[in-house]
C-alpha cells in the first residue's frame, strides 16, 4: 500500500505590558499603575509556520519479507531563505523468518524475524525569531551631560546561516520468541549521529551583545547494542510478566 499526505501548521502569541515608576499610592496594586510616569511599554508578537509533505510505501511478500520507504520534507519559517526546508528520508526491511515453510515445523521457536533500518530526522527547535538579531532596553543613559534617555543595546546576535539539525540513526536487530510467546528476547545494534546542532553559544563581553548566538554547532554520535528477554504467563486468574534489558 501507499500514502501521501500534506500538512500546515503555526502557532502565534502576543503579549503587551508597560511599567511605571513613581506611583502615589501602591496599595492599589494594578489599578494604581496609571498614576504613576510612565517607564517602558513592551509589546511582541512571535509566530512561525511549518509546512510538510510526505510519502510512504509499504510492500509485503508472502507475509515474510517486509519492505518500508518514506519521505518527508519539511519547511520551517525558523530559517531563513534557500535553508527553510529539510528532507528526510528513511526505509526499513523486516524477515519474518518463523514464516518460512522450513522453519514451521520448529515448534520450539515461536517467532523469529531479522530487522533492518536506516533514516534521518530533523529539529527546529528554536525561537521563532532566532535569525534576526534584536535590541533590548538597557535603561536610562546620559550623551554630552544632557537629559538622560531611555538606552537600547544589542540583545542577540541572529543568523541568517542557521539551517535544520540532522538526526541519522541506523538500527539491526532480532526478534526472537519462544514457548508460545511466554519468553521472548530481542537484540539491536544501533548507530544514531547528530550533526548541524542547533545551539546557543555566549558572546564575549567585548563583542558589545548582552546575550547569545544561535549557531549549528558541531556533532555527537552514539553507537551500542542493547539486549532485553521477558517473560509473561498465567498462574490462574494473575497474569504476570518479569522483564529487563542491558545496554552497553
Amino acid at each position: 500500500d501507499a500514502m501521501a499526505g500534506f500538512s500546515i501548521s503555526g502557532s502565534s502569541t502576543k503579549t503587551s505590558g508597560f511599567k511605571t515608576i513613581q506611583i502615589p499610592n501602591e496599595n492599589m496594586g494594578l489599578s494604581g499603575m496609571d498614576d504613576g510616569t510612565l517607564y517602558s511599554a513592551d509589546y511582541s508578537v512571535l509566530s512561525s509556520r511549518l509546512m510538510s509533505v510526505l510519502a510512504r510505501v509499504n510492500y509485503s511478500y508472502r507475509n515474510r519479507y517486509l519492505f518500508t520507504a518514506s519521505f518527508r520534507a519539511d519547511g520551517s519559517s525558523k530559517f531563513g531563505k534557500g535553508r527553510q526546508w529539510g528532507y528526510f528520508p528513511s526505509a526499513a526491511f523486516a524477515w519474518s523468518i518463523k514464516d518460512e515453510p522450513w522453519m514451521r515445523t520448529v515448534t520450539q521457536i515461536s517467532n523469529a524475524k531479522i530487522r533492518l533500518s536506516w533514516g534521518r530526522t530533523g529539529n527546529n527547535r528554536i525561537n521563532d525569531y532566532s535569525r534576526y538579531s534584536y535590541l533590548e532596553n538597557a535603561g536610562w543613559y546620559s550623551f554630552g551631560n544632557g537629559v538622560p534617555g531611555i538606552a537600547y543595546r544589542m540583545a542577540n546576535l541572529g543568523n541568517e546561516d542557521l539551517k535544520w539539525e540532522t538526526i541519522k540513526t541506523l538500527d539491526a536487530g532480532i526478534d526472537l520468541a519462544f514457548l508460545q510467546n511466554r519468553l521472548e528476547a530481542s537484540f539491536d545494534w544501533y548507530d544514531r549521529s547528530t550533526s548541524g546542532m542547533l545551539y546557543k553559544i555566549n558572546l564575549p563581553s567585548t563583542s558589545g551583545v548582552s546575550g547569545t548566538m544561535p549557531v549549528n554547532l558541531g556533532s555527537i554520535s552514539n553507537k551500542g547494542l542493547e539486549f532485553a528477554i521477558s517473560w509473561r504467563d498465567r498462574i490462574g486468574d494473575l497474569n504476570y510478566s518479569i522483564g529487563g534489558n542491558i545496554s552497553h
